[in-house]
């Protein structure tokens, strides 16, 4: 018995190119589907078989190694190349960008808002501007950061699920990020819907579609209604009529 499988790969032997990219779709939609369902302790889908260990196998032969490494390059190696050119451009016009005569012309800032020209007293060129950053306190914390967080997270995990387990109430402060996710879900997010709500029962149901769509509608239609009585077709109530409306303006120019 061939299998849809067997089939394509025997059709696709011809074409390595489109077989290589065929096993590599179902390699990222095996990845999709244990990312989907993590839970599951096996998972296959076209011949990729993905485990709860991270271990994925094509025809017994383990991906994982080989595609992280791939996708590693692929992100890594762009990225270094966009910031080789971007450092050096950066190093030789950031000067005259910033603190120059560059931008002269096109944009300009009063004298009492410059105040990059006040920071430009203070440089001394990329090199000084580096070595002095080097020293400061933010440098050396945003180091220690990245330090500990290879330590805890690529190096020993473990030590975060016992940090995690020994100090739940400060993780799970951060984690909430201090209780202001929930103040805004259960406060200010409620208390804009029912001002929402508010706002469109009564502005735009009640004021606008009752009143002045619908209002002017059966304004209309009741105006109609009573004026309707008075367009008999005969001569002698427009008659009466005209005469009611001269009376009417003499009254007016006599009594004003």
């Amino acid at each position: 018995e061939v299998t849809f499988e067997d089939a394509m790969r025997q059709t696709l032997a011809r074409n390595p190119t489109v077989l290589q990219a065929v096993e590599e779709l179902g390699r990222a939609q095996a990845i999709v589907e244990e990312t989907r369902a993590p839970s599951l302790p096996n998972l296959a889908f076209n011949g990729v078989f993905t485990q709860l260990d991270g271990t994925r196998t094509l025809n017994g032969e383990v991906l994982v190694p080989a595609t992280q490494l791939n996708l590693s390059v692929q992100l890594t190696v762009p990225l270094i190349l966009l910031a080789i050119p971007s450092a050096l451009i950066g190093w030789f016009t950031v000067k005259s960008m910033l603190f120059g005569k560059f931008f002269e012309g096109a944009i300009h800032v009063a004298s009492a808002n410059n105040v990059l020209e006040h920071v430009g007293e203070e440089f001394h060129g990329p090199g000084a501007f580096i070595w002095t950053a080097l020293g400061q306190p933010p440098v050396w914390l945003a180091g220690l950061g990245v330090l500990t967080a290879y330590q805890f997270f690529l190096w020993r995990p473990t030590w975060a699920d016992a940090a995690e387990a020994k100090f739940k109430w400060l993780y799970t402060i951060l984690v909430d990020k201090f209780g202001f996710d929930w103040f805004n879900e259960h406060v200010i997010m409620v208390g804009a819907r029912r001002l929402g709500g508010g706002l469109w029962r009564f502005g735009d149901q009640i004021v606008i579609d009752d009143g002045l769509v619908n209002g002017s509608a059966r304004t209309v239609g009741w105006l109609g209604s009573v004026m309707r009585y008075a367009q008999s077709g005969y001569l002698y109530h427009y008659a009466f009529a005209m005469i009611l409306g001269l009376a009417a303006l003499l009254m007016w120019l006599i009594w004003r």
